[in-house]
């Protein structure tokens, strides 16, 4: 496949795609897909938005009473605009009709962003997440099957190899300590796509195969100044989310995993 670009106009507000007349070798493609995949999620959580919190909740749970000019010029005046738009684009989705929108800076929308997921984690809400990994595997994949059909079942059959094994962790670890973060990031997100199966995810799971995936590789936790992403993932205006520390790693727990997993679509279901 051709290599591309996300550059972000500050002054559009907007992502724009640079085509390059130049080939990725493997493991580029997988990073540009990674790549594709940041942007899609958080297209789709802040589409759920609307769908899981009234206006009204959400601006309660993002906008403080009480603020002083100065914080309201710099932070939460940027924050009402984004919420905003977000409702006013869910509005149009439904009925039509004309909107106004007012251009904020990427940052604002990848913060309310996570603040959606931390309270979906707080309510044990994990549908809305399961979903927005489903969709954006769907529409991150679909352009791609040619070169990641193969990989997938490759990777499905090995596991399903080591499953048998007297002790399948121990060459399940083995396999997933080939993989790279990409391959990870992919492989988690492709399980939850319309593609995979009961078997996939079971596997998957009995492999614990992400256990060394952090959860800001797949954006439920903030990025710390990840430049193999974008400048998309430095929260320059505003203050961390989660309140984690810099240092701090969290991963993708079986518990968690499973979680997601099982709020998929019955049809789809595995456990």
């Amino acid at each position: 496949m051709k290599r591309i670009d996300w550059v972000y106009d500050e002054k559009q507000c907007e992502w724009k795609i640079t085509p390059y007349n130049e080939f990725c070798t493997p493991e580029k493609t997988y990073r540009q897909i990674y790549v594709e995949l940041y942007h899609t999620f958080y297209l789709e959580i802040r589409r759920g938005i609307p769908e899981n919190f009234s206006k009204e909740e959400f601006v309660r749970r993002i906008i403080p009473q009480n603020m002083s000019k100065e914080q309201w010029m710099l932070i939460y005046g940027q924050l009402k605009a984004a919420i905003n738009n977000i409702y006013s684009e869910h509005e149009f989705g439904i009925h039509k009709g004309k909107i106004n929108i007012y251009p904020v800076h990427i940052n604002t929308y990848d913060y309310l962003c996570l603040n959606a997921i931390k309270i979906y984690f707080e309510q044990n809400n994990f549908k809305p997440i399961a979903e927005a990994c489903a969709k954006a595997a769907d529409h991150c994949f679909a352009p791609y099957k040619n070169q990641l059909g193969t990989y997938f079942r490759n990777a499905y059959y090995i596991l399903e190899m080591t499953s048998e094994f007297t002790s399948p962790l121990k060459y399940s670890n083995i396999f997933r300590a080939q993989l790279s973060k990409y391959e990870l990031v992919l492989l988690f997100f492709n399980s939850f796509s319309s593609l995979s199966t009961i078997e996939t995810r079971r596997l998957y799971l009995n492999a614990d195969l992400f256990n060394n995936l952090e959860l800001k590789d797949v954006r439920l936790k903030e990025g710390i100044n990840d430049e193999s992403v974008s400048r998309r993932m430095e929260y320059i205006h505003f203050p961390p989310v989660l309140f984690q520390k810099a240092n701090k790693n969290e991963y993708m727990s079986s518990d968690l995993l499973e979680k997601l997993y099982n709020v998929i679509l019955p049809e789809n279901n595995i456990l």
